[in-house]
Formats: structure tokens, C-alpha cells, sequence
């Protein structure tokens, strides 16, 4: 990609990144549209010639005070300058993208007065509980917001009753101080989930339940659909949950026991959840927190 376009701003000098240290915006360079997936993202730029240092800026629009982050190349003395896979001479920028937000990533040279040649990478970063090996503890009675966004699908969980995972997912664990009472997930998204449950450990992961997704109606109070997944643990047993959808996804979360009502009008049980979701016929579950 050549970055030989000629950009000014009237505001040439501003603070960008983690030091704010200032960088001059009216270098050449070209702007590029990217849509937050909700995953973390690292764009990583080099140049082809030894030249040319190249700098990456995101911004949420084209004003210059909307920057999110800068990276600049760094060149290393002795080290190649002339391939995109030489580790001294990349410009990495990591950052937290918002699902649905447009941003602009402007790729120009450190110095003023050069142009030239340039290469550039964006990709998802997968969550921290992509994998079993360390997911999230949950807690009774709280609320958690994530993302599949990054992730991939998962070779290590094993078939559970059949079903394995086909789609991008994310691991959670249950403590052992659960007792023989009812437990149940709740996530709230725009896709549905299917779960995967498992005791023992993530190096010997068995077998406990599995909860296909369903396409059911968007029931979740901002109109996204519910997903959940029920079962009764044994006292002293550790649980992992895997949950995986069709594609990458921003969910909320609960994850407690049931609680059952008596409607006041038909005596029939209901409840709600996330803010808006009227449970009937069947025993839901009910956390106040959940009205995001």
C-alpha cells in the first residue's frame, strides 16, 4: 500500500497515545475505516524501506481530537528494515474496540516530508476466557459483560452427550461451594448460545450437561435474545461452562438459582429478567442487576 497521500490538518501537532506525546498529523499518510467488533484489536504496520518509519493512529472520526491511540514503528540499529516480519521494526497498537463503532486508522510516516511503502495487519485478539486454561470464577448473583468476539472455535472441549462446539466461544468456572440446589446461566445477546458443562477440571473435563442454542424470541429486556443453561451440582464439585454461538458476539451474563413467583393476576409462576423479560409457565430466574 503506498502512503503517499498529502493530509493536513489545521491542527497539525496534537497528544495521542499512552505518554500524549505529540505527532504531526499533516505528514502523508492514508486513512482507513474499521468496524469495532467488540474484541481487542493490534494492528500491527511496517515499512519496506528503510526510510520510511511508519506510525498508526485510531481515532472514533477524522477530527484530530478524537484519538484512541498512536503507536510508531521503532527502527533497531543493526536489525533488517526491509521485511514485515522482522520483530525490531514493527509500529504494534493493541486497543478495546466498541462493537458497532467506526473508527479511523490513519497509517503515515514519523517524519515530516517522507512517503513510501507500507504494509498493515488488523486482527482480533481472542478474550482472556477464550481458553479453559484460566477462565473467570463466577459469583452468585452478579452480572458479567464479555465477548466471543476473537475467539475461535474450541479443539480441547469434548464432546458432551454428542455436541461439540461448531462456533467462537468463551470458558467460565463454578466453585466447588455449590450444594444440590438448582443452578442456572443466564446470557442476554444478539445471537443464541449453546452450552457445554462440564465438572472436574479443565486438564479432565467430564461431562455434566449440554444445552443446545435455540432460536427463541428475543425475550431479553433490550429486545436480544435469552440463552440459558440449568443443572444441579454436587457439593464440592467444580464446574466449567463453555459457551460457544455462531459467530463472535457482546453478551451479559448471571449466573445464580432460580426464583420462582406467584403472579398476583393468574398464580401462575413469573418473573423477570434483564430488565423486562416475563417469565411464564416455567421457573426463571430473577436478578435485579441484570437491568442493564
Amino acid at each position: 500500500m503506498d502512503a503517499n497521500t498529502t493530509f493536513n490538518l489545521d491542527l497539525k501537532l496534537i497528544p495521542c497515545g499512552p505518554t500524549n506525546e505529540f505527532f504531526d498529523l499533516s505528514n502523508a499518510g492514508i486513512f482507513y475505516t474499521m468496524i469495532g467488533t467488540g474484541a481487542k484489536m493490534r494492528i500491527t504496520s511496517c515499512s519496506t524501506e528503510a526510510q520510511f518509519i511508519s506510525r498508526v493512529s485510531v481515532f472514533t472520526s477524522c477530527d484530530s481530537n478524537s484519538c484512541v491511540d498512536s503507536a510508531a514503528e521503532t527502527k533497531v540499529e543493526g536489525g533488517s528494515n526491509t521485511t514485515c516480519f522482522d520483530d525490531e521494526s514493527k509500529a504494534v497498537l493493541e486497543f478495546q474496540s466498541v462493537a458497532g463503532v467506526e473508527y479511523s486508522l490513519f497509517v503515515q510516516d514519523d517524519t515530516a516530508g517522507i512517503s513510501g511503502d507500507f504494509a498493515m495487519f488488523v486482527d482480533e485478539l481472542p478474550p482472556e476466557n477464550a481458553f479453559c486454561n484460566s477462565p473467570p470464577v463466577l459469583e452468585m448473583d452478579k452480572t458479567y459483560t464479555g465477548t466471543t468476539g476473537g475467539s475461535v472455535t474450541s479443539t480441547t472441549a469434548p464432546a458432551c452427550n454428542g455436541t461439540s462446539p461448531d462456533g467462537p466461544g468463551v470458558w467460565f468456572a463454578i466453585p466447588g461451594e455449590m450444594d444440590d440446589t438448582e443452578v442456572v446461566m443466564v446470557v442476554c445477546s444478539e445471537q443464541p448460545f449453546s452450552f457445554l458443562v462440564y465438572s472436574s477440571s479443565c486438564s479432565d473435563l467430564s461431562c455434566v450437561d449440554v444445552k443446545p442454542k435455540v432460536e427463541e424470541a428475543r425475550l431479553c429486556g433490550d429486545g436480544s435474545i435469552e440463552s440459558r443453561v440449568a443443572w444441579i451440582p454436587n457439593k464440592g464439585e467444580s464446574y466449567y461452562v463453555h459457551m460457544f454461538g455462531d459467530d463472535g458476539a457482546n453478551f451479559r451474563l448471571a449466573f445464580g438459582r432460580p426464583l420462582m413467583r406467584n403472579d398476583s393476576s393468574s398464580g401462575s409462576i413469573s418473573g423477570k429478567i434483564a430488565g423486562g423479560l416475563v417469565a411464564t409457565t416455567i421457573a426463571r430466574l430473577v436478578f435485579a442487576m441484570l437491568t442493564l
